[in-house]
Order: structure tokens, then sequence, then C-alpha cells
């Protein structure tokens, strides 16, 4: 039980949050340097998608290492 409600304190959970908050605001910002250009929609959706293939590679790697304990 006390390694469930310690979840939150995980490294990987933390930097998960981060790059999630991270890439909304970076794509917040964008979207509010210009929202009638195309090339800021674009780069509003862009920072998601490469946020999500980073996360994707750090859950990759920490079931790697539980894995291999």
């Amino acid at each position: 039980m006390s390694n469930w409600i310690k979840w939150w304190k995980d490294k990987t959970f933390l930097l998960i949050w981060g790059i999630l908050l991270l890439s909304m605001g970076a794509s917040l910002c964008i979207i509010l340097i210009n929202p009638d250009s195309a090339v800021c929609i674009i780069g509003a959706l862009a920072m998601p998608s490469i946020g999500g293939m980073i996360i994707k590679k750090i859950i990759g790697k920490k079931l790697d290492e539980w894995s291999e304990k």
C-alpha cells in the first residue's frame, strides 16, 4: 500500500507531467502569437505530437527497467 501512495513521487511520473505541461504551454504560446497563420496552427498541433513521442520513449524505457527486475 505504501508503494501505491508514493507513485506520484516517481521521477518518471514527474518527468511525464513536465513534458505534458511544457508541450501544452508551448502550443498555447505558439497559437497566441498569430492564431490566423497556418504555420502557427501547424506548430500548435505539432507540439503535443512531439511531446507524445517523447513520452512514449520514456514509458518504453521505464517498462524495460521493470521487466529486467
